[in-house]
């Protein structure tokens, strides 16, 4: 008796085969804020993750596959990026910096489409059943909103910036224009901003809504988004040398380094041509001048901008045309002829994007909008960073350039800020010994940092114990 009783305990009780877990990425905005996402998702994989984005725009959606990584996209649902694009008045607020108003336009225009949204947010849930997402700090409310709808599924906010809120400093819209309230005061303006970011999801007479009371659930509110920052997880995407956070934030929100692309990654799909091999490889070295997704005028002024910056500091110069299409066939003869004969023969234009990680170490110094990725990149590559911020969170960046000692950072936007600014920044970081130096050392130390792996390790713990939770859930209902 007391054999079998043996036997029969010796036998383990059975269990589900366990699955892989599986991660559903929500991103929102432009390719700067999409690339973060995708080291960490090809981390993800490889640790036996299934991952797949959910893009607006098909421009997002193809970035994303030609990483061999899976990505569906919102059929027929614009983002601020096509906004931008299409509306000449998103354009002009997007210029002046004007985030709040402009927000509160890109939501009326967007409304019409929210219904189409919400289907099909339902939709690929429903297809892909994650069991942990990851999502922008502009996806915040929607992750909020499928985790009620969809059984507590549990999400982390991936902060490429300071977003929860602090009583130190002001959300980044009020803090750009100097706005920084005493005694704590700034949570309230934190409270505000959230509200003006999600006002469609807290409208209580919205599509968003009625899908809520049609479940059972009551309205959403700003203050069941702000607990979100403490109740779910957090990832800080940037480096604690350049920022260790507030002390009044929690010990969650300490960042990890940040998600950067292996340089072989990237090259797989970039291959750069001669004519551009050869000029960086040049004597001395180029200054980078790019502003990315960043428009603030027409071609030919924002062109005219990048080359008397240019020639005024006397440097050779690489100059990405981005999105506002930079280029020299935009200037006029007569009026920019000495200009394009500098550019003939010190500056190259390229109409393509470049990565970062490739060209930053090869010039002098790099002058950006200040985007959270594109200062990482800077940063890592121990070049002086001049960053000439037009909206967001550039003007933190900005600050931090400044506080660190490693560059110049500008306080105006771009849209106000000179040839001659820049070209003075231009000379004071190609030839300050100091910032040269300073730059170096930190992007040395950023250079040992593994933001990809610390991230990965976080995202896939919390995922896999919510795929066993929910596989014990469906063995217990059997």
């Amino acid at each position: 008796m007391r054999s079998r009783m043996q036997a029969h305990k010796a036998v383990p009780k059975a269990s589900p085969p366990r699955v892989a877990p599986r991660v559903a990425v929500l991103p929102l905005g432009t390719r700067g804020d999409h690339q973060p996402f995708i080291p960490l998702a090809q981390a993800l994989v490889a640790k036996g993750c299934a991952v797949e984005f959910w893009c607006f725009g098909e421009r997002q959606v193809e970035f994303v596959q030609s990483f061999g990584l899976d990505a569906v996209v919102y059929e027929g649902v614009p983002c601020l990026t096509m906004l931008i694009e299409r509306y000449p008045k998103v354009r002009e607020l997007f210029r002046d910096g004007k985030f709040v108003a402009m927000a509160k336009l890109a939501a009326e225009l967007m409304a019409k489409h929210d219904a189409q949204l919400l289907s099909q947010l339902l939709s690929h849930f429903d297809r892909f059943q994650p069991d942990y997402i990851v999502h922008s700090q502009l996806m915040q409310s929607l992750a909020l909103w499928l985790h009620d709808l969809r059984g507590g599924t549990p999400f982390c906010l991936m902060q490429l910036y300071p977003r929860a809120p602090t009583r130190y400093e002001a959300p980044y819209p009020f803090a750009a224009v100097g706005i920084d309230l005493p005694c704590g005061a700034n949570w309230v303006l934190h409270t505000h901003f959230l509200r003006v970011l999600h006002a469609r999801v807290l409208d209580k007479e919205h599509v968003y809504a009625q899908e809520r009371r049609r479940a059972g659930l009551s309205p959403m509110t700003v203050r069941d988004i702000e607990e979100t920052f403490e109740s779910q997880d957090s990832i800080c995407a940037w480096s604690p040398r350049v920022f260790d956070g507030y002390a009044d934030w929690s010990a969650k929100h300490k960042p990890t380094g940040y998600l950067t692309l292996l340089l072989e990654r990237q090259i797989d799909a970039f291959t750069p041509d001669e004519t551009l091999r050869a000029f960086v490889a040049q004597k001395p070295k180029p200054v980078y001048i790019g502003w990315g997704s960043m428009i603030v005028g027409d071609a030919a002024s924002q062109t005219r901008l990048a080359l008397q910056a240019a020639h005024l500091a006397g440097v050779r110069a690489v100059i990405v045309g981005g999105w506002a299409k930079l280029s020299i066939e935009t200037l006029d003869e007569e009026t920019d002829g000495q200009l394009k004969r500098y550019a003939a023969s010190n500056v190259l234009i390229v109409d393509y994007p470049v990565p970062h990680e490739w060209l930053m170490p090869q010039c002098s110094a790099a002058v950006s909008h200040g985007g959270a990725g594109t200062t990482g990149a800077i940063l890592r590559s121990g070049t002086p960073a001049i960053i000439t911020p037009v909206i967001s969170d550039q003007f933190f960046w900005a600050k931090r350039v400044r506080q660190l000692g490693v560059g110049h950072g500008f306080t105006t936007t771009l849209s106000k800020t000179s040839a001659q600014d820049i070209a003075h920044a231009i000379m004071s970081c190609t030839r300050n010994d100091v910032i040269q130096h300073m730059a170096a050392i930190l992007g040395e130390a950023l250079r040992k940092e593994d933001g990809v792996a610390n991230a990965a390790s976080f995202v896939y713990e919390r995922a896999a114990k919510a795929a066993v939770a929910k596989q014990n859930a469906i063995a217990r209902s059997a």
